[in-house]
């Protein structure tokens, strides 16, 4: 954005008893400011537009992450080698909430996307003293990493704990209550 310098900056110079002003070269100076330099014989001295280069001191881990993520458009940074082995860097995950988590309970989720992504999600939730109520766009596979909740599929239903793995068939409704705060890993076939 280009500076404006006015009349009253001139006018303040004068009385400050400052002879010399120093402005950029992008600076536009205003007739009347200009007809005011001249009448005060005041020296202006034009400088170069500095760069705005950042200081290395002053980027972070957390600045070049945050930079990636938004670059990459994903919640998460993946290390990769030339043999194709991919590794998701845990430090990175953005957890986003649940909408419509019931009996104000908490949930988050991180999805991850793994070779084709039209196809393949894979992802991490945390459920906390809630429930929800959703229907299956696609086949999923949840593993209980930790915790309990019960889980209604149609008009069954059954206590899913750690350890467990869960197969849940495209377009069924499916309910599922927090017994003991859960996390669980899904992988969704599109």
């Amino acid at each position: 954005m280009k500076k404006v310098l006015c009349a009253s900056e001139i006018e303040s110079a004068y009385t400050n008893n400052e002879n010399n002003i120093e402005i950029d070269s992008e600076t536009i100076i205003t007739p009347l400011a200009q007809d005011l330099i001249d009448e005060y014989e005041l020296n202006v001295e034009v400088k170069p537009v500095q760069s705005k280069n950042l200081n290395p001191n002053s980027i972070s881990k957390e600045l070049i992450l945050s930079i990636l993520k938004k670059i990459l458009n994903d919640n998460f940074l993946t290390k990769l080698d030339s043999n194709g082995l991919k590794v998701i860097d845990g430090d990175s995950l953005v957890f986003q909430d649940i909408p419509n988590c019931l009996n104000n309970g908490t949930g988050k989720y991180c999805n991850f996307h793994l070779g084709d992504r039209d196809q393949t999600k894979f992802g991490l939730v945390k459920l906390a003293n809630t429930e929800f109520t959703n229907i299956a766009k696609a086949n999923a596979y949840l593993y209980i990493s930790s915790g309990c909740f019960d889980i209604s599929i149609g008009q069954d239903s059954c206590v899913a704990k750690q350890g467990d793995i869960i197969f849940i068939p495209k377009e069924v409704h499916v309910t599922i209550k927090v017994l003991k705060e859960v996390k669980f890993v899904y992988s969704i076939n599109e």
